[in-house]
């Protein structure tokens, strides 16, 4: 009986010492690796970020615009009230409220530096302009920062 006492004791002390090793281990590489790769050295910014999705369809089922022309008619209103922001185009589909499937052309506008008050003046303008029942935007926290090269 002492003898198996003694085995399970030899045991556990060298299941403790291989945990204490592998501690020491995971720190040492760890405090190595951060102090080789400073993963600060980007500035960021936190800010929110705003998208909007723009259909081209209006409330009443017509396409009343090519995309470039409901482009050249939201662009002025975002000039207008924010400092910047990145258009492209994209595919929507979606069903109506009578269960018809669309399909529309649909722009997405992308802002930085902005806030909410400005993006409901946007929208606000964007919606009558368009004769639009609704805008889809999504806000999210990011940080960001104009990269200009190596410091």
């Amino acid at each position: 009986m002492d003898g198996k006492k003694t085995f399970n004791t030899t045991i556990l002390i060298v299941l403790i010492l291989l945990a204490v090793n592998l501690l020491a281990t995971a720190g040492i590489a760890g405090y190595l690796y951060s102090s080789g790769h400073d993963v600060s050295t980007l500035d960021y910014q936190d800010v929110g970020k705003y998208t909007l999705y723009i259909g081209t369809t209006d409330k009443d089922g017509n396409a009343l615009y090519s995309p470039e022309e409901a482009m050249q008619m939201v662009n002025p209103i975002c000039d207008q009230y924010v400092p910047g922001y990145t258009v492209f185009l994209a595919g929507g589909h979606w069903t109506n409220f009578e269960g018809v499937p669309i399909d529309e052309n649909t722009l997405v506008y992308v802002f930085y530096r902005t806030d909410e008050d400005q993006m409901l003046t946007v929208m606000d303008e964007v919606l009558e302009e368009l004769n639009q029942s609704a805008i889809l935007v999504e806000k999210e926290n990011v940080g960001y920062v104009f990269y200009d090269g190596t410091q």
